[in-house]
């Protein structure tokens, strides 16, 4: 009788399913494409916003790096990592939406348009 007893936590061993996503954006390997290096080193992006461009995916890189830095942005690599996250919220938006429904109201509202 007098044996120890251990408290075991309800949370241990489980993981949130929100966790796990990040988890898998940072264990993602870094891509190098050289329109993006040359990006990179033009604007003199820091390695904290040059690794979070380069863990995207390549479509995804060649989008952040697709509309090009104003004269007056006094910190690029600040920018940088905005449209990282900008991204990345528009994407996890998209696979929550309707989907199917999103297509049918864009095709909607462009026939309007005509």
């Amino acid at each position: 009788m007098g044996g120890k007893r251990r408290s075991r936590s309800p949370r241990s061993g489980r993981r949130r399913g929100r966790s796990r996503g990040r988890e898998k954006e940072r264990s993602r390997t870094p891509v190098r494409l050289p329109e993006v290096d040359r990006f990179i080193e033009e604007n003199n992006i820091n390695s904290e916003a040059t690794l979070k461009i380069r863990t995207l995916s390549p479509e995804s890189q060649r989008k952040v790096i697709a509309r090009p830095l104003t004269g007056d942005v006094q910190n690029p690599s600040k920018v940088m990592i905005a449209r990282v996250r900008e991204l990345q919220n528009q994407n996890e938006k998209s696979k929550t939406s309707g989907g199917h429904w999103d297509v049918v109201q864009h095709r909607m509202e462009t026939s309007y348009m005509s």
